[in-house]
């Protein structure tokens, strides 16, 4: 699911699915689709990852697009990842649920909305009235003209 609605956006390539594919996998089986390799991890595939090779867990984490499944700590260490990657970048996260709190509480932005869980909100920077993406799409364009 989450690749699909990547794809719609525009995020993701196009599928190269063979006609004899039924099944859609789109979080399970990220190699299947022609372009997308690496671009979509699975909480499964990231703790694979850091048994195996921590160069390895880092380069993936600077890869990919989609993270998907991933446990509370994990959706952290992906936090903590990218803002250690140098570069200058910023690291936003936006959760409303309790298993998204300690990554909301350790990005540098940590965003929230008014209907999320009491925690969610208590470990946000940000807590959005709407519930809608376009609402922080906007707010990061009226930040640029300030």
């Amino acid at each position: 699911m989450a690749a699909k609605v990547a794809r719609d956006l525009g995020l993701l390539p196009g599928r190269d699915r063979s006609p004899d594919a039924e099944n859609e996998k789109d979080v399970e089986a990220p190699t299947s689709f022609k372009g997308e390799e690496g671009l979509i991890l699975t909480g499964t595939q990231l703790a694979a990852l850091a048994d195996d090779d921590q160069d390895a867990y880092k380069d993936a984490i600077d890869r990919c697009i989609i993270f998907a499944k991933l446990s509370p700590y994990q959706k952290l260490e992906v936090v903590k990842a990218l803002r250690a990657g140098g570069g200058g970048r910023a690291v936003a996260f936006l959760g409303d649920g309790v298993n998204d709190a300690l990554a909301i509480r350790g990005a540098d932005v940590g965003i929230s909305v008014d209907s999320g869980t009491d925690i969610a909100k208590e470990a946000a920077d940000v807590i959005l009235l709407e519930k809608s993406l376009g609402v922080v799409a906007d707010g990061v364009v009226e930040g640029r003209i300030t």
